[in-house]
């Protein structure tokens, strides 16, 4: 799938970080805003009238945190249904359910595989534009859905030998 005229923003205090991910999602045709702080965010959040199409967001900034940031999206209709990636060097079991109850899209820790964090954030976009032309059909092979009600799966946490990332699913839902 191309995603050429797709927006994200980067929200890291590290121009590193931001750098690198801008480098890695230019490759896809994906353009990249930055910011750094609650107040480039919400700046960002739209170009010429066009919303974001996906936040991808550290949890630990230096004037406020990633949870504060997502509180405020997702009480914001505007701004309640862009898909958030956390990216974060905070692998707590606290941090993982916290932000798991602002319905983001993907939990990754800090360093994640560049391979890895595009597939998630393809993964992101695509099921993101399939519920935007209720398009959304489930596939056999996806054992999660971006925007339901999510649980965590805590097996994917303890064992991180297996990936650097934690994938928030239904698949274990009892």
């Amino acid at each position: 799938m191309v995603f050429k005229n797709k927006i994200a923003l980067v929200v890291d205090d590290s121009v590193t970080i931001r750098h690198q991910i801008k480098i890695l999602l230019r490759k896809h045709n994906i353009s990249v805003l930055e910011a750094h702080d609650r107040k480039s965010m919400m700046n960002n959040l739209s170009v010429n009238n066009k919303l974001v199409d996906i936040i991808i967001m550290d949890l630990g900034l230096k004037d406020t945190t990633g949870f504060d940031l997502m509180d405020s999206l997702r009480e914001d209709p505007r701004y309640a249904k862009i898909p958030i990636i956390v990216l974060t060097g905070d692998s707590t079991k606290a941090a993982v359910l916290t932000a798991a109850r602002f319905k983001i899209a993907f939990y990754a820790v800090k360093p994640i595989n560049p391979n890895d964090l595009v597939s998630k954030i393809m993964t992101t976009l695509e099921a993101s534009e399939a519920k935007d032309h209720d398009q959304a059909q489930p596939r056999k092979d996806d054992d999660f859905d971006v925007f339901a009600d999510i649980e965590l799966d805590l097996d994917e946490q303890v064992d991180k030998t297996k990936s650097r990332y934690f994938m928030l699913d239904k698949k274990n839902k009892k």
